[in-house]
């Protein structure tokens, strides 16, 4: 397949997930999230982490904020992803008060820049979005390239575990992947938790 033909490809898969996502009702969502977070909590790279790097949902996506809840509750620091001034970069910060949340460029709550950051290699597990995801790791995200940037550069210099967190629809046979394109370690949903490498 060429480059344009995958373009278009991806394309359809991700208007096709934004759509599906926003149709999902929202006691099928707060479910699915419950049922989610579990399995997500089940994940020995999650259980073990001191640092975890969540998200904050939009447009639909599953939201991981009760097992984030829990797992800080029993110890771990929690840190959240902020998008830089150069619009690629994605750095983390611990947040203090309900004061520290902004709403950034993109309409998404994040810390402010002066809550305290979190250097990556601090960071050994991350939960993260994406619209669709295979057995294999494979991972499709919104088309910014943010957080393949970010698997690069924290992978770099440390081994953290990756763990995508999505509704079990969005699980297709095979990601249309691009060279640049980075995999996650563990995919979880409603349905599972699985380990990618495994199943390779």
């Amino acid at each position: 397949m060429d480059e344009a033909a995958l373009q278009a490809e991806r394309s359809a898969i991700r208007a096709a997930m934004r759509a599906w996502r926003m149709r999902v009702p929202e006691a099928g969502h707060r479910e699915a999230s419950h049922r989610a977070g579990m399995n997500l909590e089940e994940v020995p790279a999650f259980k073990q982490a001191r640092v975890v790097a969540g998200y904050r949902p939009t447009r639909g996506e599953l939201d991981p904020g009760l097992a984030l809840g829990r797992v800080a509750n029993a110890g771990a620091m929690v840190v959240w992803p902020r998008v830089m001034q150069d619009g690629v970069t994605i750095a983390f910060h611990r947040i203090r008060t309900p004061e520290d949340w902004v709403q950034g460029r993109f309409g998404i709550w994040e810390p402010a820049h002066d809550a305290p950051e979190i250097t990556l290699d601090a960071i050994t597990c991350f939960v993260v979005p994406g619209l669709a995801f295979d057995r294999g790791g494979g991972r499709l995200g919104q088309g910014g390239g943010h957080y393949d940037r970010l698997m690069a550069r924290a992978r770099a210099s440390a081994k953290p575990a990756f763990i995508g967190f999505a509704f079990a629809n969005q699980l297709i046979s095979i990601v249309p992947q691009l060279p640049h394109d980075a995999r996650v370690d563990w995919l979880v949903s409603e349905d599972e938790q699985l380990a990618c490498n495994a199943a390779m």
